[in-house]
């Protein structure tokens, strides 16, 4: 079998995910008649053609894709061993980029990563807090922190925590357009909703009871923290997480409703890439998460 130059591998991986030899070439720093040669090359050791050249774009063959696909394996493999033994002979370091919602990373998250730093300083972390969902792979993350439900996905998941809902409206909201005593009472008040989850039902419990509701109002938003500033302003009424809320309900500022009927429970996930072997720093940071985080 003939030998197969590692650094050829790269220099194709670059072609494919920039789309044109002369993006890739410019990305590594090389000449695009020389880049063009090492594919060449590559293809010729291979004995297949893995792209399809023409003056309008570039096509991955099928062969192309599979080596591709390999090829990134390979490298991410070798690139995970080496950091897995330098971290095993030497204090946790690189860096880590992970993505959480921005309700969970302002209540919870950023704290945590401050007291994870404190105890390994050495490791740089960038946080993406937003609620939109990233591809991990395209995006170069090493996890995502999600609150809810998972979907079906390709991604490994590890349980950190649990997640309640809770329905609650301030005082003052209360005080003016009465309090409800049972979950269809909701639908006479203005729900404040997600735009996702604008026609959504709710489904409480209550004993061996359900009520399964679907409120409307006329505020929505793309982000929890907006439902959460109209819940404080008196403007409606809501379900939000509880570790957005307690602090509020504690001091007053606003009311959990309905403390006998109960919504489903939630988890908190970290997802990372199934294909990909968690390096020493990533399965620490996991670790510190799940041991603080309510479960």
């Amino acid at each position: 079998m003939k030998h197969i130059d590692l650094n050829l591998l790269i220099k194709f991986i670059a072609v494919c995910d920039t789309g044109s030899f002369t993006a890739a070439a410019e990305q590594l720093g090389v000449a695009k008649s020389i880049l063009s040669e090492h594919i060449t090359r590559l293809e010729k050791d291979l004995g297949v053609q893995l792209l399809a050249r023409s003056t309008r774009k570039l096509k991955i063959t099928e062969a192309g894709q599979t080596v591709l696909n390999a090829a990134r394996l390979a490298i991410e493999q070798l690139h995970t061993t080496v950091q897995t033994v330098q971290e095993a002979h030497h204090q946790l370091a690189g860096k880590i980029r992970l993505t959480s919602s921005l309700d969970y990373s302002n209540c919870i998250l950023t704290r945590q990563l401050a007291d994870f730093s404190k105890r390994h300083p050495n490791i740089d972390i960038e946080v993406i807090a937003s609620d939109e969902q990233y591809d991990l792979l395209s995006a170069q993350l090493d996890v995502s922190i999600r609150v809810g439900w998972l979907m079906d996905s390709s991604h490994k998941a590890i349980r950190i925590g649990q997640m309640k809902q809770k329905l609650v409206a301030s005082p003052a909201y209360l005080a003016q357009h009465g309090t409800p005593t049972t979950p269809s009472d909701i639908t006479q008040h203005n729900w404040l909703t997600l735009t996702a989850l604008s026609n959504a039902q709710w489904t409480f419990t209550r004993d061996q009871t359900q009520q399964v509701i679907r409120p409307a109002g006329h505020l929505r938003a793309n982000a929890t923290l907006v439902i959460y500033q109209w819940l404080l302003l008196g403007m409606g009424i809501s379900v939000l997480p509880d570790y957005q809320l307690q602090g509020d309900i504690d001091a007053g500022r606003l009311v959990a409703l309905l403390p006998d009927w109960h919504l489903p429970d939630g988890g908190i996930y970290a997802v990372y890439p199934a294909n990909k072997h968690l390096p020493q720093r990533v399965r620490a940071l996991i670790d510190f998460l799940q041991s603080t985080s309510t479960q």
